[in-house]
């Protein structure tokens, strides 16, 4: 124990007065010198005691600022410091514990310091504090303490047992570290580690810090991925992954990214422990610090070996699908041409006598012959259009040709047409048009009056005689337009209702038999109505009749002049000295046109293939020519391409006269300068209007 310089001063004064006393005897018999030399030595003596003692109060006063120096490091000190006796009652505590608890310090000395834990954790502090005073060495632990306001904070404790000089009971000093966020990071790093092992992506971190990149994390994945063990990999560049077939261009890649420090997405061809290759969709991302310092690289790899193989075996069944959609189109393309070619005769050479017919007294009977020939080719071409329709629809090959036109005339032009068919049947037609419907719309004309003709066309087929069938075009509320036809016809059973938009199905398989047809009338019509962002249903019942329903987006047009219309081609005839050279090189179609242009009074040069339509050109300088695409020797394609290198004639209109429908071929004739195109069979009201366009009229 230290004693302090006032006691020690205190017990020498008692001893100098007992000797003092014991001594007084023998003073008194001392001689005046002998007393002088005495009086000398107790000055000496007193100057001394007074020097310990100024020595003593400094000491005293170091001592002091020492134990407040002391009191300030350990209340200032940046973690708590505690001293529990062997009860686990508070002895001590600094201001960094009370502030860490929210608490003043006389609420924590001389109480039990487990009111401040979090119940759960009681074993686990006693353990500590049993552990501490039985060993003496420096023992640790984690808690949960408990603020003032009852949250808690998780805690690191460092105790060790300290005994006093004055054998009293021994002491436990602990020093407490809120360690939340820390543990919080801890829990966050573990939970993050948990997620990249558990994922199926290889993972691998690489340190750009150290000397070639070295892998410095690899997880389970990637060892079942690659073959190599996590030790195997550390310290390794992932060039180790690379073979004699890995591609140098994405190495040169990936070297560069990573000497940018920027991110690399892309396939490579790696390779396993037993050296056979996979392809590794690779994702290479810099990870950055809070200053910009970069400090690792992630790289996730993925196995997408299997992915390629099937993009390739899909890439190899698309070649050959599309291999046989091409087949598939250029035979129909073959057979359209080699139809049309024979059925361009059969309905010109009808349409021309039945003209004649009107003029020339025929035998009984053959004035109707020839319109049953005439109607028999004309549905013949109807459905060639059909096949070639539904697979310009299959194959993504028909589009949306919008115009201004006037709806109303349209509609009334298409009852003029099948009110004939009607009347054939003894079927009462009759249509009716809403008066809010626009005069005029922008709208795909053609389509809508495909629509329009294939509902109407079905409903006359399936109505019986007497019976009607009405035609309703109406406005709806949502901006649209309605076309409805209604029928009293045969009608459909409910479970058939879906299946007759199909192509080739029918209400009933007799329908063929009995009503003809093949059935694409309404598959080619719902397809053209979702072309055009419509929807088409249908309501039946039965021997009560159908209706059919379309609405279609309305986008009305402005009204044009007098100018815009159309000229009416009533009564057109040329001028006698107009020439036009006519390129064909079957024979029974150059009669056709002949007689067709003898019919217009009209004269007509003919070349039987395109070199020789060339060469007449340069000769007669014709004012407009009809040009077939396929011929022999030279196909019309190249042939006009040469006429209108010609400087006098490369302004020369040039119009397709083609059995081929196909719109690939109608692109290819207006690259390469024809004006328009006309498709076989052909039909007088398609051909005036281009004549009187190009030609002068007779004066």
């Amino acid at each position: 124990m230290t004693v302090s310089p006032k006691n020690e001063y205190s017990q020498l004064r008692r001893k100098a007065e007992d000797l003092l006393s014991s001594e007084t005897e023998k003073i008194e018999n001392l001689s005046p010198s002998e007393i002088k030399k005495l009086y000398h030595e107790l000055r000496v003596h007193q100057a001394e005691l007074e020097m310990q003692n100024d020595e003593m109060r400094l000491k005293q006063e170091e001592l002091e600022s020492l134990r407040n120096e002391y009191q300030d490091l350990f209340d200032l000190a940046p973690v708590g410091y505690l001293i529990l006796d062997q009860n686990g009652i508070v002895l001590g505590a600094n201001l960094t514990l009370c502030q860490l608890l929210n608490r003043e310090r006389k609420s924590l000395v001389k109480r039990p310091f487990i009111v401040h834990l979090i119940q759960e954790d009681f074993s686990v502090f006693f353990s500590f504090l049993e552990n501490i005073f039985s060993g003496g060495k420096l023992k640790t632990t984690d808690i949960r303490l408990k603020r003032k306001n009852g949250k808690f904070f998780h805690a690191q404790l460092y105790g060790i047992l300290v005994r006093t000089n004055n054998n009293q009971e021994p002491q436990c000093r602990i020093s407490i570290r809120d360690v939340t966020v820390s543990k919080k990071a801890e829990e966050t790093s573990l939970m993050l580690t948990q997620a990249v092992e558990s994922v199926a992506e290889g993972c691998i971190i690489t340190d750009p810090n150290q000397y070639d990149n070295p892998t410095i994390y690899a997880n389970r994945a990637f060892e079942q991925m690659t073959g190599y063990s996590v030790q195997e990999t550390i310290g390794q560049n992932c060039r180790f992954l690379q073979g004699k077939d890995t591609n140098p261009q994405v190495i040169s890649e990936i070297s560069d990214a990573i000497q940018e420090r920027r991110t690399f997405q892309g396939e490579i061809l790696n390779y396993r422990k037993d050296n056979t290759p996979f392809w590794n969709y690779l994702t290479i991302s810099p990870i950055f610090s809070e200053t910009g310092e970069l400090r690792y690289f992630v790289g996730i790899q993925n196995d997408v070996t299997e992915r390629n193989q099937d993009r390739d075996k899909l890439k190899l069944a698309k070649d050959l699908a599309e291999h046989a959609n091409r087949s598939k189109s250029e035979f129909l393309a073959n057979m359209s041409h080699e139809i049309r070619t024979p059925l361009n005769a059969i309905v010109g050479f009808s349409q021309l006598l039945l003209r004649r017919a009107q003029n020339v007294q025929f035998p009984d009977n053959s004035a109707q012959y020839l319109e049953s020939i005439s109607i028999s080719g004309k549905h013949l071409s109807e459905l060639i259009n059909d096949i070639l329709d539904l697979s310009k629809i299959e194959s993504g090959k028909m589009f949306i040709d919008e115009e201004n036109f006037d709806l109303t005339s349209e509609i009334r032009g298409i009852f003029q047409i099948y009110r004939s068919m009607a009347s054939e049947k003894q079927v009462n037609l009759e249509y009716k048009i809403d008066e809010n419907i626009p005069q005029r719309v922008f709208l795909d004309r053609t389509k809508i009056n495909q629509i329009i003709m294939n509902l109407l066309a079905n409903a006359i087929k399936f109505t019986p005689e007497g019976k009607s069938v009405m035609l309703l075009v109406q406005r709806c509320e949502t901006d649209g337009i309605l076309f409805q036809v209604n029928d009293e016809g045969i009608g459909i059973e409910k479970e058939r209702q879906s299946a007759i938009f199909s192509a080739f199905e029918q209400a009933d398989k007799t329908m063929t038999r009995r009503f003809g047809g093949t059935g694409l009338g309404l598959a080619i019509t719902k397809k053209i109505v979702e072309l055009l962002k419509g929807k088409i249903s249908v309501e039946s019942e039965v021997n009560q009749g159908s209706t059919f329903s379309v609405i279609l987006p309305l986008k009305e047009a402005d009204p044009v002049t007098d100018n815009d219309e159309q000229e009416s081609f009533t009564g057109n005839r040329f001028a006698e000295d107009s020439r036009i050279l006519i390129a064909e090189d079957n024979l029974m179609n150059q009669e056709l046109i002949k007689a067709v242009f003898e019919e217009l009074e009209l004269p007509v040069y003919l070349a039987n293939d395109g070199i020789e339509a060339v060469e007449m050109a340069k000769t007669i300088k014709p004012e407009l020519i009809f040009m077939d695409i396929h011929m022999p020797k030279m196909d019309g394609l190249h042939a006009s391409k040469e006429i209108l290198e010609i400087s006098e004639l490369k302004n020369t209109p040039i119009i397709a006269l083609s059995a081929d429908a196909f719109a690939e071929e109608q692109k290819f004739a207006y690259e390469a300068g024809i004006r328009d195109y006309l498709i076989k069979p052909l039909v007088m009201e398609k051909l005036l209007p281009i004549l009187n366009k190009f030609l002068r009229p007779r004066q």
